[in-house]
């Protein structure tokens, strides 16, 4: 009993950090099209008269000769909130945001630095003051507690 108990543990722990590692990707994929739509804004903003001073302070250059840099400049602008939606609903997907959120300041600043900013277990116990294998093993400690509604 107690062997099949850690083997289904164990298989928990690996599918929440899988989960994790998506959830992280998605995270850091979603945060840099953020700052992406933010400085098309900007830029569109300041540069309202001139639109290709507009495409060129974003690095959108004539380096296609069927979208030149203001085409591009217009689909990358329109398209950036459309992205972003479908990148949310995708990581909303995995079924974890209520779980990460419940987490403890501690625990959320752990899981961020592994999963979303790329730490090593080294790094990350450094700055939080842990050792590597207390790292994984707060980690996997946190993977073991339910997510909300799972």
């Amino acid at each position: 009993m107690g062997k099949k108990r850690k083997q289904q543990d164990s298989k928990d722990v690996k599918l929440m950090k899988a989960k994790l590692k998506l959830y992280g990707e998605y995270t850091k994929t979603i945060d840099e099209l953020e700052r992406w739509k933010k400085k098309l804004n900007t830029e569109a903003e300041l540069h309202a008269d001139y639109p290709l001073a507009a495409a060129k302070a974003c690095g959108l250059y004539a380096t296609d000769p069927d979208h030149p840099p203001t085409q591009r400049f217009t689909i990358e602008t329109t398209s950036a909130p459309f992205q972003l939606k479908e990148l949310k609903a995708l990581r909303s997907g995995l079924g974890l945001d209520g779980w990460i959120k419940g987490l403890s300041d501690d625990n959320y600043k752990l899981i961020r630095m592994i999963y979303v900013d790329e730490y090593s277990q080294e790094e990350a116990g450094r700055i939080l003051g842990l050792s590597r294998e207390g790292v994984r093993d707060r980690i996997v400690s946190i993977c073991k507690s339910p997510p909300a509604g799972g």
